[in-house]
């Protein structure tokens, strides 16, 4: 038969009380991980996720074509700096939370995006100090890898996104940042699709101007 335990033992008090103060303490310990967590997530999809695509739609649309901007590079590396910076940190918290927490789990994919998205958008923050002058010879092959570069960040960023999001998927908070992320991303997708089909067309309409002018000119009498 078992033995009942004393509940006025002062044994038995003290060990109930230590009982009670571990729980408060792993579930505050886990309420801060999850409050962690949740700032990672917010401040990759904010900097990583949403200001850097923001920052290459700038340079893309807001040169020349069709939007032309004179503020359009630092407007460009104003936001791809913040984004940066906002990505960065929750970047960190993640990596931290890898380390201290076992109840943290990053797949392997997600490890590898992470690492390779950070490692591009750090040689994208350094090749702005190395950035040519017009005159030198490398000028378009520096822009052309810039660019592509750029491209394949922002593609990486939106997949360790949601690999990120997809590995708690019971999660609420991680559900409602999925569904905010998606219509960040709608919001973006339907605005460069918008901008692309208007540069298109000042682009030919710029190119009919150009070429009524020549035919003008050519056609033009000779002045003796």
């Amino acid at each position: 038969m078992p033995e009942i335990p004393d509940l006025q033992s002062p044994d038995y008090a003290a060990k109930a009380t230590h009982l009670i103060s571990y729980r408060d303490h792993s579930l505050s310990h886990q309420h801060h991980q999850h409050l962690f967590a949740t700032a990672e997530g917010i401040l990759i999809v904010i900097g990583w996720g949403t200001l850097l695509p923001i920052g290459v739609m700038i340079a893309r649309f807001c040169r020349k074509v069709p939007m032309k901007c004179n503020e359009w590079y630092s407007s460009h590396i104003a936001c791809q700096l913040l984004g940066y910076i906002l990505g960065t940190i929750g970047w960190s918290i993640g990596i931290w939370l890898q380390t201290s927490s076992p109840q943290h789990y990053a797949s392997a994919t997600r490890r590898t995006l992470s690492i390779v998205a950070f490692t591009l958008i750090n040689l994208q923050m350094l090749s702005i100090c190395t950035r040519p002058k017009k005159d030198q010879g490398y000028c378009m092959s520096w822009n052309i890898c810039h660019h592509v570069v750029g491209y394949v960040i922002v593609v990486i960023v939106i997949a360790n996104i949601f690999e990120g999001i997809n590995t708690n998927k019971s999660d609420e908070a991680d559900k409602l940042m999925k569904w905010a992320y998606l219509g960040i991303l709608c919001v973006l997708a339907l605005t460069v699709a918008a901008l692309e089909v208007l540069r298109c067309i000042k682009s030919k309409m710029l190119l009919q101007s150009v070429e009524s002018a020549s035919t003008m000119y050519s056609s033009s009498p000779e002045i003796k």
